[in-house]
């Protein structure tokens, strides 16, 4: 209650936007658009928790993490919670038809890296965690909600597992719709 969730770009707005549900009035949802979509996210989250003085959960992927680790600074100084969702690259090309040119698709769209988030917490002073589970994740929230102090929340995502689970979710949603059998 009264916390302010950042959205990254992306995917993140985009599965909340489908999938997510936040009742008015419990939490302030933000969102920025910059020149990328991607840049600077961390840095307006930490702006924002300064505006409002409240608890702020940042959602974000791996690469607009990677785009912005300088301003992890930031979010130590304004105690932000960061989860980032790590699929090890810009896996939403993987919707657009450039994902048919192959020659280029793979280095110049998604952009694998291989990286991980524990070296650029410690580098930073944050608290590191990889969600081996969502009864950690809802641990970390939890205590961060009364604590206040930063951390980063790594969930791991592989990209052909996601998208199976996303395309299942997807049509039973379509069958119960077309049944009207919810």
């Amino acid at each position: 209650d009264n916390a302010v969730l950042f959205l990254g770009n992306s995917m993140c707005v985009r599965n909340v936007d489908r999938w997510g549900g936040v009742s008015a009035g419990q939490i302030t949802t933000l969102i920025s658009r910059g020149t990328s979509g991607i840049d600077g996210t961390i840095a307006q989250a930490s702006g924002a928790s300064a505006a409002v003085n409240r608890p702020t959960i940042v959602l974000l992927g791996d690469q607009a993490l990677l785009h912005d680790l300088n301003s992890l600074a930031l979010a130590k100084k304004e105690r932000v919670l960061i989860v980032v969702l790590n699929n090890d690259g810009g896996r939403i090309f993987h919707r657009l038809p450039i994902s048919k040119q192959k020659d280029v698709f793979g280095e110049f769209f998604v952009g694998p890296q291989g990286f991980t988030f524990e070296h650029a917490a410690a580098q930073f002073g944050i608290e590191h965690h990889v969600a081996t589970s969502l009864d950690l994740v809802e641990e970390v929230v939890r205590r961060y909600s009364t604590e206040r102090e930063p951390a980063i929340i790594e969930v791991p995502i592989e990209h052909g597992h996601n998208e199976e689970l996303r395309h299942e979710l997807e049509s039973t949603i379509s069958k119960a719709l077309k049944s009207k059998s919810f």
